[in-house]
């Protein structure tokens, strides 16, 4: 089902916007349930990147008491104040890490991403952010599942990168004008 990376590459000479590998030889701090989320935070705030260990869900809990943290210093009244808040996020969130070992993540209990196979087929053994991971799931359900298209009928299966509705009125809208139309449909 679909293309690989290789054919997608050579028939379009186009580079794939895939997120970027970190390889690093730094001695990173490491997060699991038992690490203080304080100092975990504190880490982040000095620039310096956490690897996800033990379970994917550490990563999940990082992320949300990044969230809480960051909302107690923003109080996100002002325009201004959300755009920093969401900036602040942004940029720490990147520094929280998980490894890839074979293709697959290391961590327990986390999802089979099959991108990993596909977009890194050079290089098995990396850390991408966890931020970038979640996007990588995602996109791969989508891809794995497919989407329905409510005018098509039919699902469509986006490869990683590729661009789809999420809403649909403007094509329903679209569909039931066609359908009531007596005119002609092709174009002259």
């Amino acid at each position: 089902m679909g293309i690989t990376n290789a054919e997608a590459s050579s028939a379009t000479n186009y580079k794939l916007n895939k997120p970027e590998i970190i390889i690093t030889d730094k001695q990173l701090m490491l997060f699991s349930s038992n690490t203080d989320i304080k100092l975990t935070i504190k880490t982040l705030e000095a620039g310096h990147p956490v690897l996800i260990t033990a379970f994917y869900s550490n990563g999940l809990s990082l992320l949300k008491a990044l969230k809480v943290h960051l909302q107690k210093k923003y109080i996100n009244k002002s325009f201004k104040e959300q755009r920093e808040y969401r900036s602040k996020y942004n940029k720490l969130s990147k520094l929280i890490l998980i490894e890839v070992i074979n293709c697959k993540l290391v961590v327990k209990k986390a999802p089979f991403i099959g991108w990993l196979e596909k977009l890194y087929p050079e290089t098995s053994d990396f850390l991408l952010p966890f931020v970038k991971i979640q996007g990588l799931n995602s996109a791969w359900q989508w891809y794995e599942n497919g989407i329905s298209i409510p005018v098509l009928r039919n699902k469509i299966y986006p490869f990683y990168g590729t661009y789809f509705p999420t809403r649909f009125d403007h094509l329903i809208l679209f569909d039931n004008w066609l359908n009531r139309y007596d005119g002609p449909k092709k174009m002259q």
